[in-house]
C-alpha cells in the first residue's frame, strides 16, 4: 500500500488528505513518547495509510500530497526500519 501511494495523481485533492498526512509524524511522535507504545503507533500509521490509499483509489489524493505522505512514512521509518 505504501509504495502504492506514490503512484497518485489526482487534480482533486481533499482535505481530509491534507490533515492526514500532517498527523503521520506528529501521531508517531505522541504515541512512541508515551512509554514507547509501538503497538499504538504501528495501528495508527496502518489506519492513516489505509485512508490515505482509499482517497488514492476515489482520485481525491493528489500527488504532492502522497509525496508528503511518503516523506513522513520515510521519517517514522528511519525508527522502525520496517517499511521501506
Amino acid at each position: 500500500m505504501v509504495q502504492n501511494l506514490q503512484g497518485a495523481q489526482s487534480a482533486n485533492p481533499s482535505l481530509k488528505a491534507k490533515e492526514l498526512v500532517r498527523n503521520i509524524v506528529s501521531g508517531f511522535e505522541k504515541n512512541m513518547n508515551n512509554d514507547l507504545d509501538v503497538k499504538t503507533s504501528f495501528n495508527e500509521l496502518y489506519r492513516t495509510v489505509s485512508k490515505l490509499y482509499r482517497l488514492m483509489k476515489k482520485g481525491r489524493l493528489s500527488a504532492e500530497d502522497a509525496s508528503a505522505a511518503v516523506n513522513g512514512l520515510r521519517k517514522v521509518d528511519y525508527v522502525l526500519q520496517v517499511l521501506f
